[in-house]
């Protein structure tokens, strides 16, 4: 979706900034960091997905808040990878074009999710 080296540069200078902006509010530092590096790459991945001609025509729109809650229960790669696929599925399927993309990803995740955490069945 977009390049690597690109998208690094800008989760640091999102990083720094979310650091400046909460600088009080911050106690372990530690839990801080996670925090602060989960956040800027949520926030550049939703810049992202927002480029995407897709993604941009959803009602009602996928906006920042909206964003966080939804993807805040998944680490990074997997959003980033979900993505990804997202977008060639939508590509490869013009006839299935959604307008609520808002409930298009968080089926998408919680069902990718579900199928990546599934247990093994069968006694063991």
């Amino acid at each position: 979706m977009s390049n690597p080296q690109d998208f690094s540069s800008r989760v640091e200078a999102r990083k720094q900034q979310i650091r400046e902006e909460n600088a009080k509010l911050f106690s372990d530092p530690i839990k801080v960091d996670a925090e602060i590096n989960k956040r800027a790459n949520l926030e550049i991945i939703l810049e992202n997905v927002q480029k995407h001609a897709e993604f941009s025509k959803s009602i009602p729109p996928i906006d920042l808040e909206w964003w966080l809650s939804v993807t805040n229960p998944y680490p990074v790669i997997f959003i980033r990878e979900q993505l990804n696929l997202m977008h060639t599925w939508l590509i490869s399927n013009p006839g299935r074009e959604k307008t609520n993309y808002r409930r298009f990803i968080m089926s998408w995740l919680k069902r990718e999710w579900d199928k990546k955490n599934e247990k093994p069945k069968g006694r063991f």
